[in-house]
């Protein structure tokens, strides 16, 4: 009943989809043994802020799937609290597990749009909503593509703010 809720004021306000904001990341990398990555699993995300393991290729996880750029918005598809973050740093050497998607926003104002929504309970509710699986329930990357996202009524201003502290707070951690 919340889902239905959700999708209805959404549709009343004529939101839009994710997939219009930004596109999932389905490519798979070519891991190089030789070269050390920062590797971001599901227990490195910590909502919002992130941490990595620094890894040779050749340690890595099969799991390990999808390089990263800056800007890039990683969801967590298991069931339980979503967890997400956004990669705030320049650096070719991220690479994330296979247990999140990863939105590469179209620019600036859709990263803004989508970071707002992302930290929304209507974004969990419908997470929570899409979830499938016996064992291990999991969202697919079609399922997030379709999710609604109010992309008229988003402080701007406010999310730019947050992220630049988030880049702040990122630094520290180092």
């Amino acid at each position: 009943q919340s889902y239905l809720g959700v999708v209805d004021k959404l549709t009343a306000l004529n939101a839009t989809q994710v997939k219009h904001l930004g596109k999932i990341v389905k490519t798979t990398t070519k891991i190089e043994d030789t070269r050390q990555y920062k590797y971001i699993d599901i227990s490195e995300i910590n909502s919002p802020l992130y941490g990595y393991k620094e890894l040779y290729g050749w340690e890595l996880p099969s799991r390990a799937k999808y390089s990263l750029k800056q800007n890039d918005i990683l969801v967590s598809k298991l069931e339980g609290t979503m967890s997400y973050c956004v990669i705030l740093e320049d650096d070719v050497n991220y690479i994330a597990t296979n247990g999140v998607s990863v939105i590469r926003p179209n620019n600036l104002h859709a990263l803004y749009v989508l970071m707002t929504n992302i930290m929304s309970k209507d974004f969990v509710i419908q997470h929570n909503a899409f979830l499938t699986g016996s064992i291990m329930a999991s969202l697919s990357d079609t399922d997030i593509e379709e999710f609604l996202v109010d992309d008229k009524n988003v402080d701007i201003e406010s999310t730019k703010r947050i992220l630049e502290t988030l880049k702040t707070l990122q630094q520290l951690r180092r």
